[in-house]
């Protein structure tokens, strides 16, 4: 059944569900359209508050600010003003574009990572054809250190501070990875297979980095954000500490799973 719509039901029904005014009527039944239209504008919010974040806005700030751009002979006669707002920019659209990632507040935080690394991959390798340099500098902005090696981790003063006001240093590290788990929120699926005195495993099946990052055929960027992780633990000497830590399989590599292994040796 179809009914007419008269001028200030048609205009009405146009801002909601995008008729044109040569559709002279309408199916009875068009409840959808108006709940999509106002699903895309909660959407369109929900990036905008992605973006204003203060924590987002924060790492954006750091991140461009301390991203080797100058350093670059390729890039020397550009206006570092205007590729950093570039960044900006294509951070925006990659995070709208996989809006549907954002499973809960943490996976914001995520996607934004996400969305800048990929930004200013997009941007960086326009001009520079060394893959690898590019690389480097992404890690650079995001602290990574890079002398020789390609993912060198740096090493956090956090982890360090609390084996050394640790009793147990086994429990330390294990309430380290605990804390690690929770921050991955929704958009990372992970949980503890193994949970004794003496060895601890933290396996995660899902990843919105290795997700995000293969969607957008650059695979590769997964690995700056294990190095990330991985440098949590990677600091702790067996020979002072006597535990082991090791992530012999990822995500990123091919494996099914990532498995952050601790271990009494």
């Amino acid at each position: 059944k179809k009914r007419s719509l008269n001028d200030s039901q048609f205009y009405s029904h146009r801002f909601l569900s995008g008729v044109s005014k040569s559709d002279d009527s309408v199916k009875e039944n068009d409840g959808p359209a108006s709940s999509q239209v106002d699903e895309n504008v909660k959407k369109s919010k929900q990036i905008d508050d992605l973006m204003q974040y203060p924590m987002n806005r924060a790492t954006r700030f750091v991140f461009l600010r301390t991203l080797p751009m100058k350093q670059q002979p390729e890039l020397a006669h550009l206006d570092m003003e205007e590729l950093g707002k570039r960044i900006e920019k294509l951070t925006e659209s990659f995070c709208a574009k996989n809006e549907f990632r954002i499973l809960d507040e943490r996976s914001k935080t995520h996607l934004h990572f996400c969305g800048l690394t990929a930004a200013a991959w997009e941007t960086l390798s326009e001009k520079i054809m060394d893959t690898q340099r590019v690389t480097n500098m992404i890690c650079a902005g995001y602290g990574v250190s890079t002398n020789e090696q390609p993912l060198v981790t740096p090493s956090p003063w956090i982890t360090r501070i609390a084996l050394a006001f640790s009793w147990n240093k086994m429990n330390a590290v294990k309430r380290m990875a605990n804390n690690m788990a929770l921050d991955f929120g929704e958009s990372m699926k992970s949980e503890v297979t193994i949970d004794t005195d003496s060895e601890y495993e933290l396996k995660v099946n899902r990843c919105i980095y290795h997700e995000f990052f293969n969607h957008e055929q650059v695979p590769h960027l997964t690995k700056i954000f294990c190095a990330l992780d991985e440098s949590i633990f990677k600091v702790i000497d067996p020979d002072s500490y006597k535990i082991k830590f090791s992530l012999d399989s990822t995500l990123a590599s091919g494996s099914d799973s990532c498995k952050f292994c601790l271990k009494k040796c």
